[in-house]
């Protein structure tokens, strides 16, 4: 399927595994140049191998806390500097943590907030001017729950 994104440059989060990673093969598929992010180094390392072996071409990966804002900023930063202003954003995480109201502490709801909402604000603040720039883009965000 031609979407018209080829030549595109994405930013995926959380990507080395589950939705994330298969967003970011779906964006490599169309052409794009791809560039995901997670807290595993090792679980990243195995994502752009098998991205390589299937379809020829490297990502760019970094490690990335989605709660820690020096970590976000320094994955918008390598992103940029490699592959330029970021055309398709996708906010993607692995969800807060699972548990009944009475059983979740502040630390657990501060968690949720900064993982959640946080890091979407976060990327979007340092990635949409780029777009408003280039006149175009895409942000898509998306979360799971275990």
């Amino acid at each position: 399927m031609d979407t018209g994104i080829k030549g595109k440059i994405a930013l995926v989060t959380a990507a080395s595994l589950g939705i994330g990673k298969a967003s970011a093969e779906a964006l490599v598929a169309e052409g794009c140049k791809v560039a995901i992010c997670s807290r595993s180094k090792e679980n990243l390392l195995e994502t752009a191998k098998e991205i390589k072996l299937k379809y020829g071409v490297d990502v760019l990966w970094s490690v990335c806390d989605l709660n820690k804002l020096s970590d976000i900023e320094s994955t918008f930063k390598a992103v940029y500097g490699q592959l330029g202003n970021v055309d398709i954003l996708i906010n993607n995480c692995g969800g807060p943590m699972p548990g009944l109201f009475e059983e979740l502490d502040e630390k657990d709801w501060d968690d949720a907030y900064e993982q959640v909402l946080l890091s979407v604000v976060r990327f979007t603040k340092l990635i949409l001017p780029g777009m408003m720039a280039n006149n175009w883009g895409r942000i898509i965000n998306m979360t799971s729950l275990p």
